[in-house]
């Protein structure tokens, strides 16, 4: 028992010791799922999520939206992973009825918009256990 205590906390420690020398680069690309919208803007993908953000935030921006939707979110961020990624808070929806026909969506599943953007469409995305759920960034690709 004393063993296996002694072989985790070593376990721990290297773990630890791995993440902390491989560097905020290395993490960014890790693929953690929302991790890279808290990562600062020290390359070239993370200016132009910067600046679609903040295109989006002033003029609610069609194309900024659906660029931050394609190459920033991803099932299984959290709600505040995605806000933080499109730069707005999301809208709850109550009623559900008209969005969650036909789909593999649960009545428990919480349910968000963003928009209307300045095409006039809104984007839903639906939130299982708190995370994003039954989300594809290539239906974002080319608005």
């Amino acid at each position: 028992m004393r063993n296996q205590t002694i072989s985790r906390s070593m376990g721990t420690l290297v773990l630890s010791f791995l993440l902390l020398s491989a560097g905020c680069e290395t993490m960014h690309n890790s693929g953690i799922p929302g991790f890279d919208s808290f990562a600062q803007p020290d390359n070239e993908a993370q200016k132009a999520a910067a600046r679609h953000r903040e295109e989006y935030q002033q003029s609610h921006d069609h194309n900024s939206l659906y660029w931050l939707l394609a190459h920033k979110i991803a099932s299984g961020m959290t709600l505040n992973e995605v806000e933080a990624a499109i730069g707005e808070s999301g809208e709850r929806e109550l009623d559900t009825s008209r969005v969650a026909k036909g789909g593999p969506y649960q009545i428990t599943d919480l349910v968000y918009k963003w928009g209307p953007d300045s095409s006039g469409f809104s984007v839903i995305l639906f939130f299982r256990d708190g995370r994003v759920y039954n989300f594809d960034p290539h239906d974002y690709k080319n608005p």
